[in-house]
């Protein structure tokens, strides 16, 4: 009996006792498939697992294993040269050993066997090329009742062709797993155990990465703490990942490095699906974890994107969630992909195009795009901080941004740093009355006044400044103009400078009346905030008289679960209450607190940053 597996045993193969048995219940079972596929991310344990299996195939089954590396067709064509050669088969008649090498599976009668075809990730190795017109599907044996095949791929697409009815998922060790694998490797002291941790968890479980680190934490003879220190830092994760390593468990010449095992299948990408690649690109300037579907850029088409999608998730590089419209990336294959671009040359173009994207379809920062912007906010924050240009799309995506920061409680530092920064680079390039850089003062007005209490100064300061600009630059009536007046009202009011901020509301509010509809938001917002500024002044009859026209326009024209709405009865009841008028309060607020009413209420204020 002759075998030929080309690798050695490895001793310190752990844990996937699940996808053992899995495969060999596919493979070896009375109902058993042929052909079975095992397919997964680029240095997930594949190569690992087949040999397992071969093993076990070998010294308990008693079955012959023939081992065929098929990365490319001159891999493929050296092993099959080197079964006949130690099988002793004759090639007379065929002169290619991969012919005599599938008719003798194919005579092989008599006794069982296994052929493991390893790493056959290019489509074109496998059906063939204008080079290669056979592939290596040409060569395979007869399915009959006593061989049987097992393939390893990175291709989802590969997968499919080979085994559509057997294919089977690897995917990263578990955390137990791995830190058995990283104890079997390295003498660790109990004390580690939270280093240990950390570190498997910053690998994300992923045996080639776990076993470069085993490699260079035994060469440079250093801590795991050390190590994780070196790690945290991005620009050290980006050269650790490209450091070559030996290993005897992987094939000789093979790319042991993590970075460049991924860098094969970014080559076959894009030789396979621009608009694939062109999704990487994108991806590798964003956060690789949470990343929405309706983000990414549209290459054409919706089929085009379906398309494009389905390759990056072919090869493991994208995962997606439950619902399947949201995906996350390996931490480390989105480091890989970012120095694979880099070393490409496009590291700019693709963060131009990114912030570009990203900048035009930001939404508004209104309660009915909450769901989107959230989604959006990680990934506009890290284009921001990794782009340097401050060009136009980059300004326009930072007040965008900076915006809708400012909504979430504890992005409030996070909007008033952008905002900033937008500022900063307005005011050396706009003149002082340009709407874009007035905006953006206004929203670094608004940062700063709901940041603490030591930055009120500073944002009453940028909104009477805005205010003096506007008055020269605008219309008495403008709507730009009486806005940031409402917002400097709304300022004064808290700093508890009633008479300054009534007049100036007062007059705000009868300007709108006077060139907007009944209706107007912005005048009805108006309305509401001198409604509270004549309570705080002790004119309850006035403040009364005020909401209740609101809240009775806004009765008459807005959905009844609106938070505008909701708010202003909130709001008029609490006046009620405080009047002495508990039956109009009761009514108002009961209406308010019903299921419905309340939880978009609740979402309503807490979203905005607002105390209940």
């Amino acid at each position: 009996m002759y075998h030929y597996i080309p690798l050695p045993r490895n001793e310190h193969f752990v844990g996937r006792t699940d996808i053992l048995r899995l495969l060999n219940q596919k493979l070896f079972s009375s109902y058993g498939r042929r052909r079975v596929c095992l397919y997964g991310l680029g240095g997930v344990g594949k190569t690992q697992v087949a040999l397992r299996i071969a093993l076990e195939a070998k010294d308990n089954l008693g079955y012959t294993v023939i081992w065929l590396q098929a990365s490319n067709n001159a891999s493929f064509q050296q092993a099959c040269t080197e079964v006949v050669n130690c099988f002793g088969i004759s090639t007379a008649g065929q002169g290619d050993p991969k012919t005599a090498l599938q008719e003798y599976l194919n005579s092989y009668r008599t006794e069982r066997w296994l052929l493991v075809i390893d790493n056959i990730d290019d489509m074109s190795t496998l059906l063939g090329s204008s080079e290669q017109p056979k592939g290596i599907r040409h060569f395979l044996p007869d399915d009959n009742t006593c061989g049987c095949i097992l393939f390893t791929t990175r291709s989802y697409d590969v997968a499919e062709r080979v085994a559509p009815d057997a294919m089977v998922e690897l995917k990263e060790l578990s955390p137990g797993e791995s830190k058995l694998y990283l104890q079997q490797r390295l003498q660790l002291d109990s004390q580690d155990d939270t280093a240990v941790t950390e570190l498997l968890a910053l690998l994300e479980h992923l045996p080639l990465a776990i076993t470069q680190a085993i490699a260079y934490l035994r060469r440079n003879k250093i801590s795991i703490p050390r190590y994780l220190e070196l790690l945290r830092m991005q620009s050290n994760m980006a050269e650790m990942i490209e450091w070559e390593f030996y290993d005897k468990d992987r094939y000789e010449g093979s790319q042991n490095a993590v970075a460049l095992t991924w860098q094969i299948s970014f080559r076959q990408i894009c030789g396979i699906d621009t608009a694939a690649a062109e999704l990487l690109r994108f991806i590798s300037r964003i956060e690789p974890k949470a990343i929405p579907r309706s983000i990414l850029p549209n290459p054409g088409s919706e089929l085009q994107l379906i398309n494009a999608i389905g390759t990056l998730l072919g090869y493991a590089f994208l995962v997606a969630r439950d619902k399947g419209d949201i995906y996350d990336m390996h931490s480390l294959v989105h480091l890989a992909t970012q120095t694979w671009i880099k070393t490409e040359g496009d590291a700019n173009t693709a963060m131009v195009s990114a912030v570009a994207h990203l900048s035009k379809i930001f939404p508004e920062d209104g309660w009915e795009n909450y769901e989107i912007w959230e989604q959006y906010i990680p990934h506009g924050i890290r284009l921001l901080h990794d782009d340097n240009s401050r060009s136009k799309a980059w300004l326009d995506l930072g007040y965008k941004v900076g915006r809708c920061c400012q909504r979430v409680v504890w992005r409030r530092e996070t909007a008033a740093r952008i905002l900033e920064d937008v500022v900063s680079a307005r005011i050396s390039t706009l003149v002082d009355d340009h709407p874009d850089l007035l905006d953006s003062q206004l929203a670094l007005a608004d940062a700063y006044w709901i940041l603490d209490e030591g930055s009120r100064g500073n944002a009453i300061e940028l909104l009477e400044y805005v205010v003096s600009i506007r008055k020269v630059a605008l219309n008495w009536d403008h709507p730009d103009l009486l806005s940031c007046q409402t917002k400097l009202a709304g300022a004064y009011r808290e700093k508890q400078e009633f008479p300054k901020a009534i007049e100036l509301l007062e007059y705000v509010a009868s300007a709108q009346r006077m060139t907007l509809p009944k209706d107007d938001r912005e005048s009805l917002y108006s309305l509401r905030e001198l409604a509270a500024l004549y309570q705080q002044n002790s004119q309850p009859t006035e403040a009364i008289e005020l909401l209740e026209y609101v809240v009775a326009i806004q009765d008459r024209t807005l959905d009844q679960d609106h938070p505008d709405l909701i708010d202003s009865q909130f709001d008029l009841g609490q006046l009620y209450r405080r009047n002495g008028q508990e039956s109009e309060a009761s009514r108002l607020l009961n209406h308010v607190f019903t299921a419905d009413h309340s939880r978009r209420f609740q979402a309503s204020r807490t979203r905005y940053g607002m105390d209940i």
